[in-house]
């Protein structure tokens, strides 16, 4: 079983590099996959303060981004030069790509902290962002453009931690904090990703800033499986998610930490060069992939 795809920085995928007009025209494509906070995020309480704060969902591009795309570049190219990059895309990630507005919704949540500790809110959101690169160095054709598209993604990362005890909270007769030894953990329920410990003392799989025992729902065996009622989930996690509090949810615990590796480079990534025609037909794969039929139009496989 996979751990938690959750990772640091930049992740970048094939670039994919389209020469038109006997090479006059180029759009090149830089896609990258990275974790983005999900505005307010991040944010601390302290002191048993509490305060509501909006938290936006989005699904898809955003509704500025994807106007910005259609009066520039998407102008430029067409519908069919349009189709031609969503189908290699789509070949390049495995799953439909269209630059068309995403939905995005509201709705305001009550966060709270320990009444003698703090709490710290994380919350990210998994992204596929697509930098594209359009140059037409044709006589009566000039145009140079470029922008960033952010896609965003149905995984949720919550990484909310909180700590009992701040000395900085003055609290009278606070008993001397203990010191306690754990495991990191992961649990994944469908789309959403929780932030776990599973403490050395006493066994128990605890979200960490809900001191609730998990480990009754989960069986313990070469793989921690189980079904975990929704309402255990904070429930902005659930509005960000879709899913209602009276439901369970297949779930898998990893006791893992999750490991920052070194943010890597666009350097790195493959590249396919594709050369069309007029109407945006693939002529000649230069590099790396195969060229097949999809729908109307061709695209890489």
């Amino acid at each position: 079983m996979p751990g938690v795809d959750f990772f640091e920085g930049q992740r970048p995928l094939t670039k994919i590099v389209f020469i038109l007009n006997k090479g006059k025209t180029t759009i090149v494509c830089t896609p990258w996959e990275e974790w983005k906070l999900i505005e307010p995020c991040p944010f601390t309480l302290c002191c048993g303060n509490s305060r509501t704060e909006k938290i936006i969902h989005r699904l898809g591009i955003e509704r500025t981004q994807s106007t910005s795309f259609e009066s520039t570049i998407g102008s430029s190219l067409g519908e069919k030069g349009i189709a031609a990059i969503e189908g290699s895309l789509k070949s390049t990630f495995g799953e439909e790509v269209k630059f068309q507005a995403g939905i995005e919704k509201e709705q305001e949540f009550n966060f709270d902290s320990p009444k003698c500790g703090y709490k710290v809110v994380n919350l990210y959101q998994k992204v596929r962002a697509v930098h594209i690169k359009y140059d037409d160095q044709r006589f009566w054709h000039r145009n140079a453009t470029e922008l960033t598209v952010f896609d965003w993604l149905k995984p949720i990362y919550d990484g909310t931690y909180a700590e009992q005890q701040d000395p900085r909270c003055n609290c009278k007769n606070m008993p001397e904090q203990e010191t306690r030894e754990g495991i990191a953990a992961r649990i994944v329920c469908g789309d959403a990703l929780k932030l776990a410990v599973q403490w050395s003392d006493n066994h128990r799989l605890e979200f960490p800033e809900e001191p609730v025992a998990l480990n009754q729902y989960f069986s313990w065996g070469q793989t921690i499986d189980g079904q975990l009622p929704a309402f255990l989930l904070p429930d902005y996690l659930r509005f960000l998610v879709g899913v209602e509090a009276e439901e369970f949810l297949e779930a898998h615990a990893f006791r893992e930490s999750v490991h920052f590796v070194e943010t890597p480079t666009f350097q790195g990534a493959t590249e396919v060069r594709i050369e069309l025609n007029e109407v945006f037909e693939p002529l000649e794969t230069i590099s790396g992939l195969h060229v097949e039929a999809i729908g109307e139009y061709e695209t890489l496989a």
